[in-house]
């Protein structure tokens, strides 16, 4: 079986039997074809001809361009791949097996305070249709630490401005609910009543739509808010996820529950949400001050 194949053939198995989201297939089948490429370039062809130790060296050819987080993924991609194939008698053994993840460097992710935030938006200058759109949708993520791809999911049917409230459907088409604030009710409420119409081309339900009407796209929306960003006085590296940091990280500065955290970011497991279990020195000194004995007399 030629590689080409094999990979369509996975292809129908992550559409069919595994249901998988499209943002996962084409996750998986972009990943398989950096691989399928290299392969090519060595003029390895027939899926039962890759051997480990192609893929070492395929995994040494890539390990200059991408971060330690990426080549995981590769990897990933790689094995459950071969997993496949190896249990549906395509290929004999997994030449994948042998190859485990690297060690990434335990780092904190970057966020914004509510004052950052609030000077990203307030750097919006309302002019035209995309800039109430584009100050709703950044404003709608860090009020409810929903994922880039809930957002552009997310239909007319799913708001309720009677409870403030969202129905985001997650990973696995999981539902929950998030919360939206006063002042975000009001700048959604402005969008999708005075502005929203503009952007349709033919009718449809989708809340956040490009110019030409269709759907917001993860990549659209990672565009404009690196424009927006870079046109506030912010100077952090934002990507759409510092958001989703963002909102944790406020909620449990400000003693929300981890438990809670959890729900509203839609993690299946609380040690996911743990990362966030980080406060800045400034707070656990000025916490200790308050509530050491000690220090509080040193205080006074």
């Amino acid at each position: 079986m030629t590689i080409k194949d094999a990979i369509n053939e996975y292809r129908i198995y992550l559409t069919v039997e595994m249901n998988a989201s499209q943002n996962t297939i084409s996750g998986y089948l972009s990943d398989l074809q950096q691989f399928h490429n290299y392969l090519n370039t060595i003029n390895v062809y027939d899926i039962q001809d890759v051997s480990r130790d192609h893929i070492r060296s395929y995994i040494i050819s890539v390990d200059s361009k991408y971060s330690i987080a990426s080549k995981n993924r590769l990897l990933a991609s790689m094995k459950m791949f071969f997993i496949f194939l190896e249990r549906n008698h395509y290929i004999s053994s997994n030449p994948a097996s042998f190859f485990e993840s690297q060690k990434k460097p335990s780092t904190l992710p970057q966020t914004l305070t509510s004052q950052e935030m609030a000077q990203i938006l307030n750097s919006i200058e309302i002019k035209n249709k995309s800039d109430v759109r584009d100050k709703c949708m950044i404003a709608l993520l860090f009020a409810t630490g929903m994922r880039v791809s809930e957002m552009c999911h997310l239909q007319l049917k799913d708001i309720s401005m009677a409870h403030n409230t969202i129905k985001v459907y997650g990973k696995g088409r999981k539902e929950r609910n998030v919360f939206i604030d006063e002042q975000t009710k009001e700048i959604l409420s402005n969008y999708l009543n005075h502005y929203r119409n503009e952007f349709i081309k033919n009718e449809n339900s989708f809340v956040f739509l490009l110019n030409n009407g269709k759907p917001m796209t993860r990549n659209e929306f990672y565009n404009i808010l690196k424009k927006r960003v870079n046109n506030s006085p912010i100077t952090k590296h934002i990507t759409p996820h510092t958001l989703r940091h963002s909102f944790a990280t406020e909620m449990l500065n400000n003693d929300a529950d981890l438990r809670s955290i959890q729900e509203l970011l839609g993690h299946r497991n609380i040690s996911t949400t743990t990362i966030y279990t980080h406060v800045n020195n400034t707070k656990i000194n000025e916490e200790y001050k308050h509530f050491h004995p000690r220090a509080q007399k040193n205080h006074k």
